[in-house]
């Protein structure tokens, strides 16, 4: 499968000068690394810790450490070696020495964690659990590298535009100028966003001891102590939480211990995996917990799910003009950035297929952005060849040009009003995609929590 594009950047750290305090206690001996791990810093912190870290892309930076426990083998005393001495564990400032002094020849191996597929099925399995597999891909060697992390499994922007009707996919092999555009808008905008998984192989002497990683997996899938980053792009917004779950797989019918909860055992609270209604109920739980809002919204799937919100706009009154733009009993539908307007915003909940007779729904993702329009400059494009350059030479006036004007589509403003070229993100048996709105079915409703 192609590579993805979760890119932020790791710096590893250079090793920094150390306190003496524990490295002149070491005596000459033979040592022996008995467990690594990994430690992380942000850019604001003092001290590298071993939690997991939920990042906002371009404010907070982070480094992450080797943490090497090494045993005396003539003693048994066990100590902890690093890059950097500012560690804390358990929220314990820890006495750290230098795995320079320690091990002067010493190796890392950097990986990613990642599920080896896109999609999981949890209906298929009577265990209520389908079984996750994740494998290990370095992506940098050595211990002074500063690496730049790509997702190297999944892409949150398809190889081809895809429609969604109904769970039939249609595949759209060609994309027009403007359609090219919007992709490598989508593409320079979102990079750098969701959530990787990481693992240390520490070596010395030809011998190698590992962070927890591909193996350390339960019956819900890739466990809390396989070290994760999940980077999100502004501080707190439904659509800010909802891209942190890029490159995480899809799973139909995540869940937790049990149907009826409890939330904080949901394999989507976790960052493992996520079908498409329990990724909108994890992007408004986040953003209820940021906000302290107190509202309580369960996992549970998408029909059950509009129970706790309200219905703005229902696809029975919404039209769609030859100009792409949505109209809702005849008035466009406009951007509004607050609850408190009539209108639409970043985070309403698109339902696609719902109907107001049987008040199912197959399908639900969340509306991203109101798109830059599609606008037209002219430039001049050179068509050197041979018989052109010739006729241009020989008579000028009669081929005054050996080019010729084109018309070449630009990004220009947001228009403030629902269209069909704004951008949705959604989870359908595939990781979190980001597509504009006329690339899946025109059948949706707009609903708000």
């Amino acid at each position: 499968m192609k590579a993805l594009s979760l890119i932020f950047s790791l710096l590893s750290a250079i090793s920094p000068t150390h306190s003496n305090s524990l490295d002149n206690r070491i005596q000459t001996a033979i040592y022996e690394p008995v467990k690594a791990q990994i430690v992380a810093r942000e850019s604001r912190e003092l001290y590298a810790t071993e939690k997991n870290r939920d990042l906002i892309y371009g404010l907070q930076g982070i480094e992450m450490y080797p943490l090497v426990q090494i045993r005396n083998t003539e003693t048994n005393d066990t100590f902890y070696a690093s890059t950097t001495d500012k560690i804390t564990l358990n929220n314990v400032p820890i006495d750290v020495a230098s795995l320079d002094t320690i091990f002067p020849e010493y190796q890392t191996i950097w990986s990613q964690v990642e599920s080896t597929e896109p999609s999981y099925k949890n209906i298929d399995y009577s265990s209520g659990f389908a079984p996750m597999e994740y494998t290990k891909i370095p992506f940098a060697v050595g211990r002074f590298t500063r690496p730049l992390i790509k997702s190297s499994l999944y892409n949150f922007l398809p190889d081809e535009f895809t429609m969604w009707t109904s769970g039939d996919t249609i595949f759209y092999s060609e994309l027009s100028p403007e359609d090219s555009l919007i992709r490598e808008y989508i593409k320079n905008k979102y990079a750098g966003l969701g959530t990787m998984h990481f693992s240390l192989d520490f070596i010395v002497d030809g011998d190698t001891i590992s962070s927890s990683g591909a193996e350390s997996t339960n019956k819900f899938g890739i466990k809390d102590d396989v070290f994760r980053v999940s980077v999100r792009p502004e501080y707190n917004s439904v659509s800010s939480w909802f891209l942190s779950f890029m490159n995480l797989p899809f799973n139909y019918g995540s869940r937790g211990l049990n149907d009826q909860g409890p939330a904080f055992t949901h394999q989507t609270e976790h960052r493992i995996c996520a079908d498409c209604a329990d990724l909108v109920v994890f992007a408004y739980r986040k953003y209820f917990e940021t906000a302290e809002i107190e509202k309580d919204l369960p996992y549970t799937a998408a029909t059950m799910m509009i129970s706790y919100g309200e219905i703005n706009y229902l696809a029975d009154s919404m039209t769609i003009r030859d100009d792409g733009v949505i109209s809702y009993n005849g008035e466009p539908i406009p951007f509004v950035s607050s609850k408190g307007e009539k209108g639409v915003m970043s985070g309403d909940v698109i339902l696609w297929g719902y109907s107001t007779e049987t008040k199912m729904c197959p399908h639900t993702g969340i509306i991203l952005e109101d798109a830059p329009t599609i606008k037209y400059k002219t430039v001049y494009e050179d068509k050197f060849s041979i018989p052109n350059l010739f006729n241009y030479l020989t008579n000028p006036i009669h081929y005054p040009s050996v080019g010729e004007y084109k018309l070449v589509p630009i990004l220009g403003e947001p228009n403030g009003i629902l269209d069909m070229n704004d951008l949705c993100s959604h989870t359908c048996f595939d990781v979190t995609k980001i597509e504009p709105i006329k690339d899946l079915t025109v059948d949706f409703s707009i609903m708000r929590f």
